[in-house]
């Protein structure tokens, strides 16, 4: 049998017919829709929208009182004690997400902060690990930083550090509390039973976030429910009876760095002459972007080691136009000339050209010494792989003309830069 009539059979199968009513049946999910389901930035922010007692959900305090109490009934730190968590005064609360410190010459970002400013002053901070794990030693340097913070605040209250993830992962810093999603997911469907006062609104985004966590956690982390094993019995049966076909479109499936191999096909067709080609390790596909280099930039200077354009994902899905220059050890030299010669370039461009929200962004922002352009260009990444063409054009086209506005022939052109 050809691979094709394979693909037939597969499709009209009684088992995949019946499959693909179950799934399309299914009641629709703001997650799924938005393909944020396992994205963990997303994710932070509506656990911040929940946790916010001034927030419209119509819950109050309710979910930030007893998601701290449950953490603490579950914490081997028993600073507060649960009663005393449950007893919290939080009648003024502030919470933040991606909140950035700075200590030790170490860059870092809080997943969300919680602060309690009435009588209790007190700091809560949460590290979210969806499918990704702890960096070297991230949370001891989160906890250096949030005694930092207490400090300089004047907190009067031990800090609460939570270690958040999907099955209750052990955190390096034993003063982090390690509490899992399957405990989050049993706080508010015990809230949403019980409580009548959330919006109707509200509710419905709620239990769809609980199913979106119980979809990531599948069978290991809560127990499944009858339709989810339905949905399981009939994927094991088409992957008995048609091993070969499934194992093909597995293999076969689209991923974003396929699409980024697409789209540096299609701009090697069509840029100018000093891109035609790409020299060994100046072009890099992968599934967050793209790197390009014209052929005078292969010769280093002695200040920098590359000077590049990109085309990559940010977390928010869209992709983002960049041209950068740095140095072996990442940082631009002589930062005030360089500064000047920015401005001169974003000043001699109109106001729409130059970077989204109206920002004029150059080398000397903080986080971004080695960007000379940036622009968030609004562009997804497909969803729909049936529209894949058309997206490969769109932004093969946004990005001749990006390169038309920031046309840097030679290296010695891009500001600051000097040949030895």
């Amino acid at each position: 049998m050809s691979d094709i009539d394979e693909l037939e059979s597969l499709v009209l199968d009684d088992d995949f017919q019946e499959l693909s009513r179950i799934l399309k049946s299914r009641p629709p999910n703001i997650f799924r829709i938005l393909d944020i389901e396992a994205n963990e930035v997303r994710w932070s922010a509506f656990l911040a929208w929940l946790l916010d007692p001034n927030e419209d959900h119509g819950l109050g305090d309710r979910f930030l009182r007893d998601f701290l109490t449950d953490v603490q009934k579950h914490s081997g730190d028993r600073r507060p004690r649960p009663i005393d968590a449950h007893l919290m005064d939080l009648s003024q609360i502030e919470v933040e997400t991606e909140e950035p410190f700075k200590l030790d010459d170490q860059d870092g970002r809080f997943d969300i902060v919680i602060r309690s400013l009435g009588t209790e002053r007190r700091l809560c901070i949460i590290e979210n690990k969806v499918r990704s794990e702890e960096g070297l030693d991230q949370t001891n340097l989160y906890f250096r930083a949030g005694e930092e913070i207490r400090k300089r605040e004047d907190l009067n209250r031990d800090p609460i550090h939570v270690f958040l993830s999907l099955r209750g992962q052990e955190p390096a810093c034993k003063r982090f509390s390690s509490y899992s999603y399957s405990r989050l997911v049993a706080v508010l469907e015990r809230i949403l039973k019980s409580n009548g006062e959330a919006h109707s609104q509200a509710s419905t985004l709620i239990e769809q976030f609980i199913q979106n966590i119980k979809d990531v956690l599948g069978e290991e982390g809560i127990k499944m429910e009858e339709s989810e094993k339905e949905v399981r019995d009939l994927c094991l049966r088409i992957h008995s009876k048609h091993k070969k076909t499934v194992e093909k479109l597995i293999r076969y499936q689209p991923t974003w760095g396929e699409f980024f191999k697409d789209l540096a096909a299609s701009l090697s067709q069509h840029l100018p002459n000093r891109f035609s080609v790409y020299h060994d390790g100046n072009l890099r596909n992968n599934e967050y972007g793209l790197t390009l280099s014209p052929r005078d930039w292969k010769e280093c200077t002695k200040k920098y080691s590359h000077v590049n354009y990109f085309i990559f994902n940010k977390e928010n899905g869209n992709l983002v136009f960049s041209l950068w220059a740095c140095r072996e050890d990442g940082h631009l030299p002589e930062r005030g000339e360089l500064e000047r010669e920015v401005q001169k370039l974003f000043n001699s461009l109109p106001e729409d050209d130059v970077e989204t929200n109206g920002t004029k962004r150059g080398c000397g922002d903080t986080g971004w010494e080695n960007i000379i352009v940036h622009r968030d260009t609004g562009i997804t990444l497909p969803t729909d792989f049936s529209q894949w063409p058309d997206k490969v054009k769109e932004v093969k086209e946004r990005f001749l003309k990006f390169l038309g506005l920031f046309k840097i022939e030679k290296i010695e052109e891009v500001p600051g830069v000097k040949r030895p």
